[in-house]
């Protein structure tokens, strides 16, 4: 099987309940809920060298929640 995909993400709501900033480091703590889409295109299988058969794939919808930690140290 061959086939590419393109995958969309969209934040819906970001949460930063804690930000830190200092001369020398900072750092954050993020919540994001998104949702996406996975695109596919060019779908094929190949069953034999001379017959390949094209595919009909639909798009994958998806949510979730990312959480994300990022902590900086400045020399």
């Amino acid at each position: 099987m061959d086939y590419d995909s393109t995958l969309f993400e969209m934040p819906i709501v970001e949460y930063r309940p804690y930000r830190s900033f200092s001369s020398n480091q900072s750092s954050t703590l993020l919540f994001q809920l998104f949702a996406g889409v996975d695109v596919p295109s060019g779908g094929t299988v190949i069953y034999a060298q001379a017959n390949p058969a094209e595919l009909g794939l639909d798009p994958v919808w998806s949510i979730g929640l990312k959480f994300n930690f990022d902590w900086r140290y400045y020399y």
